[in-house]
């Protein structure tokens, strides 16, 4: 008897030890900087092979049109992103170039990345096939939505809005673009039911409306709440609380809300004006040496 539970313990622990061992999963890491590139062949190959119509649609080639690529009409900026994982090693920042075409400036004041837009829009792929459609608008942030968006449409501005006897609404004079972006500022690797993964995105996009954003209410604007200026709000804490500076009342945690230490003396809720009443160079609501 001893022996049988002697070696009931032994298959026992031999068990454990291969589930133990099964289950530990390797983390792959996704080869961002290689699909960056091959996103960015695709794009320029797409540009070569078509043209941009009367309507402002971009179509196929198939006469003596003129393509997008080398035309004035195409336009491109750098926005910069970083992948940021739990092993620091492997971290990587990839400069992701953002194409767009103006069709309509529109005549409002420019959007920040980190405000609100009321945008209506229709994204495609690469083949013309379209994913979504929204022709009646809807309200956007930078925190709900793909990055190509919400970095392209600070080239836009909105326009006015009009509100008819019966009160429905239109607008008129607004931005109106197109945004053409590798899968990196949108989707990245993963896919939903109608676009596979990798894919590039364009965007038609109408800029209806914008709204200045001040998301935790201390008087500075959101956009300003970019302390490292690379765009990306998630990882600016002052403090090194659970909130993120756009979402702290107290940025510095010094148990003074922001909001009463000066931040925007000429009230422009831009803090470049902050009051620093020790002269260390950093603003009192930055400092938490200073109340």
């Amino acid at each position: 008897m001893k022996h049988k539970i002697l070696l009931l313990l032994a298959l026992t622990v031999i068990f454990a030890s291969k589930c133990t061992e099964e289950e530990v999963v390797p983390i792959v890491y996704f080869d961002h900087v290689t699909q960056a590139q091959k996103d960015n062949d695709s794009l320029v190959k797409f540009f070569k092979t078509n043209y941009l119509d009367a309507n402002g649609a971009i179509k196929k080639i198939d006469a003596a049109q003129t393509p997008i690529w080398g035309s004035d009409v195409l336009k491109d900026t750098i926005i910069k992103y970083k992948w940021d994982y739990t092993d620091d090693a492997h971290d990587v920042e990839i400069d992701y170039k953002l194409y767009y075409i103006v069709l309509d400036e529109g005549i409002g004041v420019r959007p920040t990345v980190a405000d609100s837009t009321f945008i209506s829009y229709k994204g495609t792929l690469l083949s013309g096939t379209v994913f979504d459609e929204n022709p009646y608008g809807l309200w956007m942030t930078q925190f709900a939505f793909i990055k190509g968006i919400s970095n392209g449409w600070v080239h836009f501005k909105p326009g006015n809005l009009i509100v008819n006897a019966d009160q429905t609404f239109s607008f008129e004079n607004q931005g109106k673009g197109i945004l053409i972006m590798p899968s990196g500022l949108a989707y990245a690797n993963d896919s939903t039911t109608k676009i596979p993964a990798n894919s590039p995105l364009v965007f038609y996009i109408n800029l209806n409306m914008v709204n200045r954003t001040d998301w935790d209410s201390d008087g500075i604007d959101s956009f300003y709440e970019d302390l490292n200026h690379n765009g990306v709000f998630t990882d600016d804490n002052t403090d090194g609380d659970s909130y993120q500076d756009y979402l702290d009342a107290d940025d510095d945690g010094d148990g003074v809300l922001t909001k009463n230490e000066h931040p925007d003396p000429n009230g422009d809720h831009n803090p470049s004006d902050a009051e620093d009443a020790n002269s260390n160079n950093i603003p009192d609501y930055l400092d938490p040496l200073t109340k």
